[in-house]
Order: C-alpha cells, then sequence, then structure tokens
C-alpha cells in the first residue's frame, strides 16, 4: 500500500465534506471530478453513468474540452472493451482498479474504445473505481493520464475515498428524489398558496420547496441549522411525534397555525407513528376583509359567518364563537349560497379569497 502524506489526509477530509453538501447527483459529479483532481494529479477525470441497454452515456468530466460529441456514442457502443468497465457490469461495487491490472498497454492499444475515446485525447492510463446505481447502470469514477502510470498512493488515495464517496453519492441521489417527491406533491396540492417540507422522523428537513423556507423565513426565528426546524414548529412536531407514540388521538395536533398581522400560515402534517418521514404541508392566507365582503351585499351576520367559513371554521365552531346554535349557522350560510350563487361552503370561501385579495 502507499504511504499517504497528512496534507493527502487533510484534502481528502476537505474533498468529502464538499460532497457531502451535494443537492444532486450532478452536484456530486462536478463535486468529484473537481475533488479528485486537487488529490490525484491527472489529466482528466471523470464520473460515467453508463446504460448499455439504452444505448447511452451521462459523463461529467474534468476539464470539459476534452470530452468531444462522439465520445459519448463511443463509450455507449465500445464500452465494454475497457476492462474497468467490463469489470464493472460484473461487480459494481468494485475498489480503486487500474487498466494495466486486466491487460498489457499494448493488448489495450487495440480495442475499439482506445482508437475512438482515449487516443484523440492523448489518455494512456487510467484507475478507477464503482459505485452503486440502479440496475443495468454502471456507476463509475475514472481518473486518467496522458503519461505515468498510477502509483500505489494513487490507488491507496482512492480506495480511502471510496466508502465516502459512495455514502455522498447516495445522499446526493436521495435528495435529488426528495426534491423531486416534493415538487411533485406541490403540484398535486395546487401549486399556488402551497408549499411543502419532507422531514425525517426525527425532525430533520430532509428537502424543501423555495416557498417553504421563504414562509419559515418569515413567520419564524432562526433555526439553529439550516436543517433543522424553528420554533415553534419544532416544538409542535416533536410534541406531534410523542402522541403518536403513545397511540394518541392524531387530529387535534396535525395542524399549527401561525400568524404575523393580517397573514396566516397553517402547516398541516402528513405521517404516521411508523412513517420514516413526515410531510409538512404549507398554506398560508390573508385575513378576509368583513367590510369588503359586506360589499358582496351580505349582512352584517353573514358576511361575519363567511369571513370564519373562509377562515376555516367549522359550523360548530362558528356556532360557539357566535353564541349561536348551529341551526342558525346553517340557516345563515343558506342566505349566503343565495346571494353568492354558490352551492357549498368551499365555493363561499373562494369567493371571500378573490373578493378580498
Amino acid at each position: 500500500m502507499g504511504v499517504l502524506r497528512q496534507a493527502d489526509l487533510r484534502t481528502a477530509l476537505d474533498v468529502v465534506a464538499e460532497l457531502g453538501e451535494a443537492d444532486d447527483v450532478d452536484a456530486f459529479g462536478a463535486g468529484v471530478v473537481a475533488g479528485l483532481r486537487r488529490l490525484i494529479p491527472a489529466d482528466a477525470v471523470a464520473y460515467n453513468e453508463i446504460d448499455f441497454r439504452a444505448g447511452n452515456a451521462i459523463v461529467v468530466v474534468d476539464p470539459p474540452q476534452i470530452w468531444f460529441a462522439a465520445c459519448v456514442e463511443a463509450l455507449a457502443r465500445y464500452g465494454s472493451q475497457n476492462p474497468l468497465v467490463a469489470h464493472a457490469i460484473r461487480e459494481p461495487h468494485f475498489p480503486a482498479l487500474k487498466v494495466s491490472d486486466f491487460v498489457s498497454r499494448r493488448e489495450f492499444r487495440r480495442t475499439d474504445i482506445y482508437d475512438c475515446l482515449f487516443r484523440p485525447s492523448g489518455l494512456e492510463y487510467q484507475m478507477a473505481c464503482g459505485l452503486p446505481g440502479p440496475q443495468a447502470l454502471v456507476v463509475g469514477i475514472s481518473i486518467n493520464r496522458c503519461s505515468r502510470e498510477f502509483s500505489e498512493r494513487d490507488r491507496a488515495l482512492l480506495d480511502l475515498l471510496r466508502p465516502h464517496l459512495v455514502q455522498a453519492h447516495a445522499r446526493a441521489a436521495a435528495r435529488e428524489l426528495s426534491q423531486a417527491t416534493i415538487l411533485m406533491l406541490e403540484a398535486a396540492l395546487g401549486g399556488v398558496g402551497r408549499a411543502a417540507i419532507l422531514l425525517s422522523a426525527g425532525g430533520v428537513i430532509q428537502a424543501a420547496s423555495a416557498q417553504a423556507l421563504q414562509w419559515l423565513d418569515e413567520y419564524c426565528p432562526a433555526p439553529p441549522s439550516e436543517e433543522m426546524l424553528p420554533e415553534p414548529l419544532a416544538a409542535w412536531q416533536e410534541r406531534r411525534r410523542e402522541i403518536l407514540t403513545k397511540g394518541g388521538a392524531r387530529s387535534g395536533d396535525e395542524v399549527l397555525e401561525i400568524r404575523c398581522g393580517s397573514r396566516c400560515l397553517t402547516i398541516r402534517a402528513i405521517g404516521d407513528q411508523e412513517a420514516d418521514h413526515d410531510l409538512l404541508v404549507f398554506e398560508e392566507r390573508h385575513e378576509v376583509s368583513w367590510h369588503q365582503l359586506r360589499m358582496l351585499g351580505l349582512t352584517p351576520r353573514q358576511a361575519e359567518i363567511l369571513q370564519l367559513v373562509a377562515a376555516g371554521r367549522s359550523d360548530r365552531e362558528i356556532a360557539c364563537l357566535l353564541f349561536v346554535s348551529e341551526h342558525t349557522v346553517g340557516k345563515h350560510l343558506e342566505h349566503i349560497f343565495t346571494r353568492l350563487q354558490v352551492t357549498s361552503r368551499t365555493a363561499a370561501a373562494a369567493v371571500a379569497w378573490q373578493t378580498t385579495h
């Protein structure tokens, strides 16, 4: 095994820390090729995803100018002639290996992959390691030189980094999937006026839409770290989790309202005791103006009731707040529906919001 210097270890730690911040696989690919060039002298470093069934490849190269359009086709068509790629097909999670571990330099130069990919770029030596990926997809990192074979020190460095690269790659893929899930959920929720955050069972933010983070910044004090919820949201989520663990009722603690002037942020939690994640759905509303509701032709009492309906109150809650019976609330709602030419509470609330915003 090659001897590693203190400087090698410090740089390796820096690279691992930077890759841990990658938000998606693209960011991981760009970070890993740049980081490895700082650690191991090379003329080119590449992150590769090769799909032989589909006949295509995704490659991130540093420096980018060494990669040309025909490389993708050559890699997808002749990639398996590279002994490192052939090995990756059989054993995807392989440690640091060199082309010279399998074939001589003369044998490698006789291949189509060398003629199409290596010779035009002037590359002669390659070392690579594999990363876990979806089935039928060969995922790996290759380090290339035009002259001078890789040393055992170079191999030792790549082997030292590989477990951390595997972890950082998996984390970036999970973040990318979580973010895609958030976007799909927001689209399903109606998009405008709604946002979402995906939490781990321990309350750590796994993914969040930009709108959700903006609302948290506007409504709550700054959290201890970017991955944690701010107060009072953190305390509410922790209390809700405790109730679920004890088998308590869910409905009462699944909605939190935070007010800021005339604005109100409603947060609903989706997730049970067994779930690995919780989804927090955010919706912002501004207080409906009683005076503007009166301009719809409603009586003072009708405007008051519609204001409460728009705020999400039930007939029973409205009756308690106004010291009337539920039957009276229902009769008022019938007159409101007639006046507004609607047939439901939801439609009446929508008219209220459109009128006052």
